[in-house]
């Protein structure tokens, strides 16, 4: 599957003066290494934020389902950054900018591709390539349903071999990487049965907002 607080004081008026100062030079640089998405193309890819779209919600954000203009379906990961600060935590504590950075430079089949970002007002967005098979936590619980489609061992060996890939590849990569909360509700799976992972990398609360997301 691809989880935000209220509060308020003058420390987080001030880290929220601080964040504000850094957006101009920070946007300049992810635009240099990834793809930017206007908050127009976000909004009519999802028909306007729609409640249908939501594929998991949580403290901090959500992910929705969109469309791209070209039909090209992908994951939106919303992250609230006032929501950060009224729970009292630093808007940087999203690691926005060091997931963009970080995940702008992994290519890989069993890594989940980051497309690009976006951002509007308080809000950022970080937008995935879409796996439409769902997670592993949710194929195991339909397997054990009645009548539920059977999840054979051969293909939870596919599964584990594919994701130890997957990690192996973030862990021997320069600078490295690490995913901070494996579970199998963080292994996303294609609808042909393809199993790709969603890149994690050590930064704080990144394993909160996670791609399945925000649990």
């Amino acid at each position: 599957m691809y989880n935000q607080q209220p509060g308020g004081s003058s420390a987080s008026i001030s880290s929220d003066v601080c964040m504000a100062s850094r957006i101009p030079r920070m946007s300049a640089h992810l635009r240099s290494i990834s793809l930017e998405y206007t908050y127009e193309e976000l909004t009519a890819s999802t028909l306007n934020w729609h409640s249908s779209k939501t594929l998991g919600s949580g403290s901090y954000g959500a992910v929705l389902k969109g469309e791209l203009e070209d039909g090209s379906e992908v994951a939106i990961k919303v992250l609230d950054l006032k929501a950060l600060g009224a729970s009292g935590q630093g808007a940087e504590m999203a690691g926005f900018e060091e997931e963009v950075t970080m995940l702008s430079k992994f290519r890989h089949p069993n890594l989940v591709t980051l497309l690009g970002w976006g951002k509007h007002d308080s809000f950022r967005y970080l937008v995935y390539e879409l796996l439409a098979g769902g997670d592993v936590f949710q194929r195991l619980q339909k397997s054990k349903r009645s009548g539920g489609a059977p999840f054979h061992w051969f293909e939870r060996l596919s599964v584990l071999l594919d994701s130890a890939i997957g990690l192996s590849h973030m862990h021997n990569s320069k600078p490295k990487a690490f995913h901070r909360d494996i579970k199998s509700a963080n292994i996303l799976l294609t609808d042909m049965a393809q199993r790709r992972w969603p890149i994690s990398v050590s930064v704080a609360l990144r394993h909160v907002l996670s791609l399945s997301m925000l649990r």
